[in-house]
């Protein structure tokens, strides 16, 4: 009998080493897979920071390509807007001058016509006055 309880109790004694055994290599094993998704997680927590950071220097990029895009838009309204003016200026002094051309041109053709005038009547005078003096002298 005695040897029957040693004999169960050396088999328990193997059980329980086994399943000791067994225990501890099934916590090796998860403590190494907790070890492996510990590891996957911190690697995809530094993609993630990583891609975080690139997406923020992008909007940060894009913010600042819509601001000059903006201030480009603005001055470019602002050229037009002055070549339009300008364009308006010469215009009206493209008019100025024309009209200014115009009255010179009348007003020459008024001396002109004054003044020649005056001439043709001069010389008709002349003629007249020495028609006369020439049927005098007969």
């Amino acid at each position: 009998e005695e040897e029957e309880e040693e004999e169960e109790e050396e088999e328990e004694e193997e059980e329980g080493r086994r399943i000791s055994s067994s225990i501890s290599r099934g916590l090796l094993l998860s403590r190494a897979k907790r070890a492996s998704i510990v590891s996957e997680v911190q690697g995809l927590e530094k993609e993630m920071a990583a891609a975080t950071a690139a997406n923020n220097t992008a909007m940060t990029a894009a913010a600042e390509s819509r601001t000059l895009l903006d201030s480009l838009e603005k001055q470019k309204v602002a050229m037009e807007r002055r070549v339009r003016q300008a364009h308006e200026k010469v215009q009206f002094h493209e008019g100025v001058v024309q009209n200014r051309k115009r009255r010179l041109k009348e007003g020459l053709q008024t001396y002109k016509a004054r003044h020649d005038g005056g001439a043709d009547a001069e010389k008709k005078g002349r003629e007249e006055e020495e028609g006369k003096e020439e049927e005098k002298e007969e």
